[in-house]
């Protein structure tokens, strides 16, 4: 996975793949609820990165940046707090942990698709901020389906339906604000 000339992503994936295998451990002896699930997610978007890394040759800061989200959202479904997910604990008032997760982790996306696309149509072309905000907001919207798919077939406690319609809202205002980011520190085309 090394690269003349480009950014490795072997130390983001041996980061991910510890991080598995640590919360893995840590879910297993405290009976989390979700372990079996977030554990394996992570080696699966691990694996995904990797890949789009491999196509499209991510940035350093945007590696880790993935990464982080990816830690985030294993913590989230793993790391038990006074013994309630940490994706339930409120944060900031009424705002919890979810909401900043999918904000933030939907912001880093968008991030993702404008390199992606910028890498796909050449540096000379439009950045394509709108396209790429959108297709986090709809990346988004696909973990919040499955979400809502577990919430119905198995008592989940994630995925129901106001919880589903705040993430989706999180994915839009996070994705939307990167987009104006991007749009702030990139060139006029």
């Amino acid at each position: 996975m090394s690269y003349i000339g480009h950014v490795s992503f072997r130390p983001m994936l041996m980061t991910l793949l510890s991080a598995a295998v640590g919360f893995g451990a840590y879910g297993v002896v405290v009976d989390s609820q979700f372990t079996w699930f977030y554990t394996p997610l992570t080696v699966a978007y691990a694996l995904v990165v990797g890949g789009l890394h491999r196509r499209f040759r991510f940035p350093r800061a945007l590696l880790w940046a993935l990464t982080g989200a990816a830690i985030g959202n294993l913590l989230g479904g793993v790391l038990l707090i006074g013994g309630n997910q940490l994706y339930s604990i409120e944060v900031i008032g009424p705002v919890a942990f979810d909401d900043i997760q999918h904000a933030a982790a939907a912001g880093i996306v968008a991030v993702a698709c404008w390199v992606m696309l910028k890498t796909r149509h050449g540096a000379g072309s439009a950045p394509r901020i709108v396209p790429a905000v959108l297709m986090a907001a709809g990346l988004g919207t696909i973990v919040e389906m499955v979400e809502f798919v577990g919430a119905t077939l198995w008592d989940t406690n994630v995925g129901g339906y106001p919880d589903s319609m705040i993430d989706l809202v999180s994915n839009l205002a996070g994705a939307s604000i990167a987009g104006v980011l991007i749009r702030l520190r990139s060139d006029p085309v």
